[in-house]
C-alpha cells in the first residue's frame, strides 16, 4: 500500500485516537451523517496513520462512526506514515482541500505553499496528499493565467457551473506550450466561456489547431460547435425515428401493428399488384423495364435497424410513382387525374360524414340515401 494514497481500508482495522479531546458524539447528528453517506456516499476520505498492521484515525472520526452505523466493511482513507500528528501541515492541508467552499484558486495557492515549504514537486505532492497528479496540475495551472480568468473560474465554481474549470485551463495551457503560441491559452479560455465549450470540445479545438495550423482559434471553435450541433441534431433525429417506428398503427383489416411493419406490408402488397400488371403489359411497352424492376422483390427492411422507417417510406413512394406512371401510360394522364380527384373527393366526403354523424342523428350518406331511423324513433314518430 502506498503511504499517502487514498485507498480502502477495513473498518475492523481502524482505531480511534483515545487521546483526542473529543469523546462524545451527538447520536442524532451521527444518524443524519449516516443518511447522507447512504444517499451520496463518502465525499471525502478519512485520514489515518499506520500503526503496525492497523490504522489510527487522525481526522474524520464522525465519518468513521457513521460508516459503522451503516454496517460498511471498508472505508476510503488517506494513509499517512506512522507518527503523523493531527497538527501536521499535511493533515491540515488535506482537511482544507476537502472543504466544499474552498475554490480552486485557493486550493492551488495552498498546494503551492506546501510544495515550497517542503521542497516537493507535483508527483511528490500528489503522493503525500493522496490526490491524483492531474488534479494537482490542474490547480497549479490556474496560477499561470491572468487574474481575470482566475476570477472567472472562481465565479463559475461558486455558481456550481462547469463552463470554465481548472481542466479547461490545463487544456488551453497545454496547447499553447505545444504550439509555442504566446497568448493562445487565454484566447481559448475566452472562447470556451463565450461559446460554452465543454472540456471535450476544447480538446477538439486544440486538436484542430494542431492539425490545421492555418485555422484561427475562433474558426476552430466555430467548427467544433458546428460538429456538436450536427451530432445533437442527428441524435434527435435518431430518437424521433425510433419513437415513430414504435407508433402503433391500426390497419384497415382491424389489426394492430407498427409504422415500419405497416410500411413493409404496404410495400409487399404494392409489389404484388405491380407484378400482376407486369404480366399483362406488353414487353417493351408502358415502361415495362421499370415496372419489372419495381415488381421484383427488393431488399427487406429489418425493423430493428437504424432509419428503417425512412427506407421503407422511400421504397413505398418509389413504388407508387412507378404505379402512377404505368397507369397514366395505360389509361392516360387525364383519366388517372380524374380517378384520383374522385377518390379524394369521396374520402373527404366520408370524413365529413363521420365527423357529423358523431353529433347528429340523421344525415344523408354521400352518394346514397339517408339512413333509416332507429326503431324506437320510428315508432314514436308513427304514433
Amino acid at each position: 500500500m502506498r503511504v499517502g494514497s487514498a485507498t480502502r481500508v477495513s473498518l475492523a482495522l481502524v482505531d480511534v485516537d483515545t487521546d483526542q479531546c473529543r469523546s462524545a458524539f451527538d447520536p442524532d447528528a451521527l444518524e443524519g451523517l449516516a443518511r447522507s453517506l447512504k444517499e451520496v456516499g463518502l465525499l471525502h476520505p478519512i485520514i489515518v496513520r499506520r500503526q503496525g498492521e492497523r490504522y489510527q484515525i487522525i481526522a474524520g472520526e464522525r465519518r468513521f462512526r457513521a460508516a459503522r452505523l451503516l454496517g460498511w466493511d471498508t472505508i476510503e482513507a488517506i494513509v499517512l506514515p506512522p507518527g503523523t500528528e493531527a497538527n501536521d501541515p499535511r493533515v491540515q492541508l488535506i482537511e482544507n482541500l476537502q472543504r466544499e467552499d474552498l475554490n480552486p484558486v485557493d486550493k492551488a495557492l495552498a498546494v503551492r505553499r506546501f510544495m515550497l515549504a517542503n521542497r516537493l514537486n507535483k508527483v511528490q505532492v500528489a503522493e503525500a496528499l493522496g490526490i491524483p497528479r492531474t488534479t494537482i496540475s490542474d490547480w497549479l495551472n490556474l496560477l499561470e493565467v491572468s487574474p481575470t480568468f482566475q476570477r472567472a473560474v472562481i465565479s463559475h465554481f461558486q455558481r456550481g457551473e462547469s463552463a470554465l474549470t481548472p481542466s479547461h485551463v490545463s487544456i488551453a495551457l497545454g496547447v499553447e506550450r505545444k504550439l509555442m503560441w504566446p497568448g493562445l491559452a487565454e484566447r481559448l479560455l475566452g472562447l470556451a466561456e463565450s461559446h460554452h465549450l465543454s472540456k471535450a470540445e476544447l480538446r477538439r479545438v486544440a486538436q484542430l489547431l494542431q492539425e490545421r495550423r492555418e485555422l484561427s482559434p475562433e474558426e476552430a471553435a466555430l467548427k467544433v460547435r458546428a460538429e456538436t450541433e450536427r451530432r445533437r441534431r442527428a441524435a434527435e433525429r435518431e430518437k424521433e425515428s425510433r419513437a415513430l417506428a414504435a407508433v402503433p398503427v391500426h390497419t384497415p383489416e382491424g389489426s394492430k401493428t407498427t409504422v415500419v411493419q405497416h410500411l413493409c406490408d404496404s410495400i409487399e402488397r404494392l409489389r404484388t399488384l405491380l407484378a400482376e400488371i407486369s404480366r399483362v403489359v406488353p414487353p417493351g411497352g408502358f415502361g415495362n423495364p421499370e415496372l419489372a424492376a419495381a415488381a421484383s422483390p427488393g431488399p427487406g427492411v429489418a425493423t430493428g435497424e437504424r432509419g428503417d422507417w425512412q427506407r421503407a417510406a422511400d421504397q413505398l413512394v418509389n413504388l407508387y410513382e412507378v404505379l402512377t406512371r404505368v397507369l397514366q401510360d395505360v389509361f392516360g394522364v387525364d383519366a388517372v387525374k380524374t380517378a384520383d380527384r374522385r377518390y379524394l373527393e369521396r374520402r373527404r366526403a366520408e370524413r365529413r360524414f363521420r365527423r357529423v354523424a358523431r353529433g347528429v342523428g340523421e344525415i344523408k350518406r354521400p352518394g346514397g340515401t339517408a339512413p333509416s331511423a332507429p326503431p324506437g324513433q320510428a315508432a314514436a314518430s308513427g304514433g
